[in-house]
């Protein structure tokens, strides 16, 4: 047995440049240097022996002991939670065999992108919203709680985030402070703020948004008609003030971006103009022709939705993402931080009974390097999630999908809630786990 002596763990991924915060421009140049392998992964980690050997554990890889000069650093890489030190009694082979396992496997490599759902209410009525509408008792995390959220966040080399809802712009004022302080501590490349154009105040809101650096405003609509658009959002006048938020942005400097469900006749002489004064004035336009089926767009199931090609038990890890398994359990890309404190990575997976864990009882660092132990991410890796989906009650849910997030996201929920029902003694957990389901995505009453 070799004693290797103190090692050092990356206990979060820095990509390009660190969190600010720090107290020399040495001390980052000397982090950057250390963990210089995050830069490209490293399948071979090396590891060098020496009378006084550090080991740098990092995601992608290890990098030899440590230079003298960077030691004095090392209480302030653990003060921003970059590092810990630990004592380590193991053979080198031994080592080098589980810290390539740790790097092959570890999701966090993969994360590159953070979504705030600001608060769960909302001000529209939408009839294809997928959450079911406004949550009135999710008014959100405090400021407070999403700035202790994000600091690990913006250590692990996260720079694109989303604020979405229910309304984020109901939240203004803390809307504009995390903006802020994503800005002012970090390096972000986007700040995206997903609304529906519906909010009060809109001349000071746009104002705030345009004066902030990276940010801009996605916006939709259900159809270039007016009168469609007011239909489906459940509130008169909702077309109107969208339009109002293009006008304030565009004079302001505001980048806009414009997501049309192309519900209604949309080759109207109206939505005709309209289609080509949003082309004039808005960054860019996207088209969709359907809906994902989920809450309100199943209940009010005459809605467009895409087209269907893949049925219960249709789906297999063997093919491509549209009939295959949702990598994002496993490898996540994203971290969405819900309005009731659960992290995730889908937003259709809100039926789950826990998703990643719970930012009221757990910290983002411990709900992320425990992704591995979550039961939603054991599913995938067992093989359980695909025997679910034959357990799922067709007379229910035997329609036909368009893509795999939702059999993925209805089988993952029933899955889930049968385990948990098994453990509390359910005579037909079966059954009550799909009337469950059908009762949270709106199947069933």
């Amino acid at each position: 047995m070799t004693n290797l002596g103190n090692t050092v763990l990356g206990r979060m991924l820095l990509k390009e440049k660190p969190s600010k915060g720090w107290s020399s421009p040495q001390a980052i140049e000397g982090f950057k240097r250390m963990f210089s392998t995050y830069h490209a992964q490293v399948s071979n980690p090396i590891l060098k022996e020496g009378t006084d050997l550090y080991q740098i554990k990092g995601i992608f890889g290890t990098k030899q002991e440590i230079q003298p000069d960077l030691k004095k650093h090392f209480a302030e890489y653990e003060r921003l939670g970059l590092i810990t030190t630990a004592n380590s009694i193991s053979s080198l082979d031994e080592a080098i065999d589980a810290i390539g396992h740790e790097n092959r496997i570890n999701p966090i490599k993969y994360l590159k992108e953070a979504t705030i759902d600001l608060t769960g209410l909302c001000n529209l009525k939408c009839r294809h919203c997928y959450r079911g509408g406004s949550h009135e008792g999710e008014y959100g995390l405090s400021v407070e709680q999403l700035k202790e959220a994000l600091n690990p966040l913006f250590t692990a080399g996260v720079k694109q985030f989303t604020f979405t809802g229910g309304e984020p712009t109901l939240r203004a004022k803390d809307l504009i402070t995390l903006i802020d302080y994503i800005n002012r501590n970090s390096y972000p490349k986007r700040i995206a703020v997903l609304s529906n154009g519906a909010f009060p105040k809109p001349h000071e809101l746009v104002q705030e948004l345009a004066q902030r650096d990276h940010v801009f405003l996605q916006l939709s609509l259900d159809s270039y008609e007016r009168e469609a658009t007011d239909h489906n959002r459940g509130v008169p006048g909702t077309f109107a003030k969208v339009k109002k938020v293009v006008q304030l942005s565009k004079k302001e400097g505001l980048p806009v971006t414009l997501q049309v469900h192309m519900l209604g006749n949309n080759r109207s002489e109206e939505a005709q103009a309209n289609s080509e004064y949003f082309g004039n004035n808005v960054h860019s336009v996207s088209e969709t022709k359907g809906m994902l089926m989920f809450g309100n767009a199943v209940e009010n199931g005459h809605l467009p939705s895409y087209k269907h090609f893949i049925t219960l038990g249709g789906l297999s890890p063997k093919y491509s993402h549209n009939a295959g398994w949702c990598k994002g359990f496993t490898r996540p890309t994203r971290l969405i931080i819900r309005a009731d404190g659960e992290v995730t990575n889908c937003n259709y997976t809100y039926a789950l009974p826990e998703e990643f864990g719970n930012l009221n009882s757990s910290s983002m660092v411990d709900i992320i390097n425990n992704i591995q132990g979550t039961r939603a991410y054991e599913m995938f890796k067992d093989g359980s999630i695909e025997s679910y989906q034959e357990e799922l009650d067709k007379n229910i849910f035997g329609r036909r999908f368009s893509t795999s997030c939702e059999p993925m996201a209805l089988t993952l929920a029933y899955g889930m809630i049968k385990e948990k029902l098994i453990r509390e003694g359910a005579k037909d957990p079966v059954a009550q786990a799909n009337l469950e389901v059908a009762r949270k995505y709106k199947y069933a009453h």
